[in-house]
C-alpha cells in the first residue's frame, strides 16, 4: 500500500486511498500464497481510545512499535486517521529496498505492519513488490529479511498495479473479516527491522528516518537480492533499507473532551439550558481519582454544575464520565467560565462559553395610515409586519388596540402566534371602519418578551363624506356605528313559571344580513339578570335561552321581565335593540 522510492513518497492522499480499495481481495488472496510462516509479531496492545487501532505491536527482540500520526518523525504518517473508507493509512513500521538492473531495471521491495480502515478498522502485514523492465512473464526469486519468495512479471515485464496487488503477501485481521481475528497477524514481517547503529543510531524515539537509506539488523537475512531472467550471475542485491517506525510510548492517562463540549450558543438572558460534558480517558493507563469538580472564571456565576458522575471516579483507558452543566446567562453578552476537573495529579480545565441575548422587535411600516374612508365603511387591509431583530426568538403574547377611536379599527388577522425566530417576521392585519368624519387615530399595541414591550404602532385615518349625502364633514362629538335591525324577535308573551323554571324563556331571533353576533338580556324591573352573546350561523336564525344554567332558573318569580336582543357586526359594534315583554304567572 504504500511505495518507497523518492517518487511514490510524493504520491497524493488520492493514490493511497485508491490502493486501499484492494485491500479487501489482497487479504482474501493471502491465504493462498506461499509465504513462509514465522512467530514474528507475539505481543499485541491493548486497543487506543484515540485510534480505535492496537497501541502497538512487539516483536521478538522486545522492540515495541506504535502508529505513526501526524509526526515528522515518520514522513510518510498523515495527518489524521479518521474512520472513513477508503482513507489514510498509517503505519507502525514502514521499510523499503530499491535495486537496479545493468539494463535500467528496477525493482521495489516494501515490508509494511499498517492500519487502515475498510468497513471498519484493519492492521495487517504486507510484503509487496514492484518490477519494470524485466524479461516478461518471468520468474524472480526474491531473498529478503525473512524470506525467499518468486513472484512473476506480466507480459510487459513489469509487475505494477493490481497486477503487483494480486501478488502481495498480505496476512491482516479485522472485524468481520475472521473468526476469530487474529489480532496478532500472523504476518511473516518481524522481528522489525532498524537502522544498524554501527552505520549510526536512529533519531531518538524511532527505528530510522523514513528517508535515509541505511543498513539495518533485526533478521536473519539483513539485505534484499533479486535472481532471474536478464539479470547478472548471483542477481542484484542491496542492503541499503529506509526504515520509518516510532518506538511506543510509556502508558499514560489522556484527558480528552471533545471539542466545543461547553459552548451553549446564544441563549435567552435568565433562561437556563444544560449540556452534558462527556470526559474521557484517551490514554492507556488509568487516570488518577478525579477528587473535584468546580466552576472557575470571569463570569462563573452564570455556569452551574448538576448531575456529575465525575467526582471521586478513577477512570481506565477509554472509560468516560459526565457532567452536567447549565448555563443561566445573566446579561445579554458573551459570558465565560471554566470547568475545572481536579485529579490527584493535576487540574484539567473544560472552557464554557456562551452569550445572553433578547428578542428585539422592529415593526414596519412605523404608523399605519389609512388615508380616506367613507363614514360607515370598511377600507382595504393593512398589514403590519414584525421583525425579530435578536438573536433570540421572539414571542409574541398579544396584539391589541387602544386609543380614542379604538372601536373603529380591527384586527383582521395575527399570525404572530408562533414563536419568531431570529430574523424572521410574522404579519398583523388590520381595517379602518371609521364612525364619524374627520381625523380618527388608535395604536395597535404589540406585547412579546422583546426588551420594551409593549411595541405601540401608531394607527390613523380620516373618515369621510360620500358626495351628494349632504352629511357635514366636521368630526362627530361620539362614535356611530352601522344601525343593524332585527329582522324579526319572537317570543312568547305569557308563560308559566314552572315552565321557565325547567326550560326558561326561549327567543326565536332572525338576524339581519350583515349581523356577525346578537347580544340578549333578561331584565326585571330595569336589573339585568341574565345575559348571553350568540354567534349568527349561516341563516341568520337562533333560538337564545335566558337563563343559561339550571340554577339561575330556578331563581326566578312570577312576574313581568323584558328581553333585549341586539345585532352587531362583532362585539364592538352593535345595531339597535329590539324588546319584548314576558309575563310568568
Amino acid at each position: 500500500m504504500s511505495v518507497l522510492t523518492a517518487a511514490s513518497r510524493r504520491s497524493t492522499g488520492a493514490a493511497r486511498s485508491s490502493r486501499l480499495v484492494a485491500l479487501a481481495a489482497g487479504l482474501v488472496a493471502a491465504g493462498a500464497l506461499a509465504a513462509p510462516a514465522q512467530a514474528a509479531l507475539s505481543l499485541t496492545g491493548p486497543m487506543n481510545p484515540q485510534t480505535g487501532f492496537p497501541a502497538w505491536y512487539e516483536d521478538a527482540n522486545g522492540t515495541r512499535l506504535e502508529l505513526c500520526i501526524a509526526d515528522p518523525g515518520c514522513p510518510i504518517s498523515p495527518p489524521v486517521l479518521e474512520p472513513v473508507a477508503p482513507n489514510d493509512e498509517a503505519f507502525y513500521s514502514l521499510v523499503g529496498a530499491d535495486l537496479t538492473g545493468p539494463a535500467g531495471q528496477t525493482v521495489n521491495m516494501e515490508l509494511a505492519i499498517e492500519a487502515a480502515f475498510l468497513d471498519t478498522e484493519v492492521t495487517f502485514g504486507r510484503v509487496q513488490v514492484t518490477m519494470s523492465g524485466m524479461q516478461p512473464n518471468s520468474a524472480y526469486t526474491f531473498t529478503y529479511p525473512y524470506g525467499t519468495a518468486v513472484w512473476t512479471t506480466d507480459a510487459n515485464g513489469n509487475m505494477v498495479g493490481g497486477f503487483r496487488a494480486a501478488a502481495r503477501h498480505e496476512v491482516g485481521c479485522f472485524a468481520g473479516f475472521a473468526t476469530p481475528c487474529d489480532i496478532t497477524l500472523g504476518t511473516e514481517i518481524g522481528p522489525f527491522l532498524t537502522w544498524d547503529p554501527a552505520e549510526s543510531a536512529p533519531p531518538a524515539g524511532y527505528i530510522g528516518n523514513g528517508l535515509t537509506p541505511h543498513t539495518v539488523v533485526g533478521a536473519t537475512n539483513n539485505f534484499v537480492r533479486v535472481e532471474g531472467p536478464g539479470l547478472p550471475l548471483g542477481g542484484i542485491q542491496t542492503s541499503q533499507f529506509t526504515v520509518e517506525g516510532k518506538l511506543a510510548g510509556a502508558p499514560a492517562p489522556i484527558f480528552f473532551v471533545a471539542a466545543g463540549s461547553g459552548d451553549f450558543g446564544t441563549q435567552r438572558v435568565s433562561a437556563t439550558v444544560s449540556r452534558t460534558v462527556t470526559i474521557k480517558n484517551n490514554g492507556l493507563a488509568p487516570s488518577q481519582p478525579i477528587t473535584a469538580t468546580a466552576i472557575s472564571g470571569p463570569d462563573a456565576g452564570s455556569f452551574a454544575i448538576g448531575a456529575d458522575t465525575c467526582a471521586g471516579a478513577t477512570l481506565a483507558s477509554g472509560q468516560t464520565c459526565t457532567i452536567a452543566v447549565t448555563f443561566t446567562p445573566a446579561s445579554a453578552r458573551a459570558l465565560s467560565a471554566s470547568l475545572d476537573v481536579t485529579d490527584a495529579g493535576a487540574t484539567h480545565t473544560v472552557a464554557l462559553s456562551g452569550t445572553g441575548g433578547q428578542s428585539a422587535l422592529s415593526a414596519s411600516p412605523a404608523i399605519v395610515n389609512f388615508l380616506n374612508q367613507n363614514v360607515s365603511t370598511t377600507g382595504p387591509e393593512n398589514v403590519v409586519t414584525v421583525d425579530n431583530t435578536g438573536p433570540v426568538s421572539l414571542n409574541v403574547s398579544g396584539a391589541a388596540i387602544s386609543g380614542d377611536n379604538a372601536a373603529e379599527f380591527a384586527i383582521t388577522k395575527n399570525a404572530c402566534t408562533r414563536p419568531v425566530a431570529p430574523g424572521g417576521t410574522c404579519t398583523i392585519g388590520l381595517k379602518f371602519l371609521p364612525g364619524a368624519s374627520g381625523p380618527r387615530n388608535a395604536t395597535l399595541d404589540i406585547a412579546s418578551d422583546a426588551a420594551g414591550s409593549p411595541h405601540s404602532v401608531p394607527l390613523t385615518g380620516t373618515g369621510t363624506v360620500a358626495p351628494g349625502s349632504g352629511t357635514a364633514t366636521t368630526p362627530a362629538p361620539t362614535v356611530t356605528v352601522p344601525k343593524l335591525r332585527l329582522d324579526a324577535l319572537t317570543v312568547s308573551s305569557r308563560m308559566s313559571l314552572r315552565s321557565v323554571r325547567r326550560r326558561g324563556v326561549h327567543a326565536v331571533v332572525f338576524a339581519p344580513e350583515g349581523a356577525k353576533v346578537i347580544k340578549a338580556r333578561l331584565l326585571r324591573n330595569g336589573h339585568v339578570i341574565a345575559r348571553t352573546v350568540r354567534k349568527v350561523g349561516g341563516d341568520g336564525v337562533l333560538t337564545v335561552v335566558l337563563p343559561s344554567t339550571k340554577k339561575a332558573r330556578r331563581a326566578l318569580r312570577a312576574g313581568t321581565y323584558k328581553i333585549q336582543v341586539t345585532a352587531g357586526q362583532d362585539t364592538n359594534h352593535y345595531g339597535v335593540t329590539s324588546s319584548r315583554t314576558v309575563r310568568i304567572r
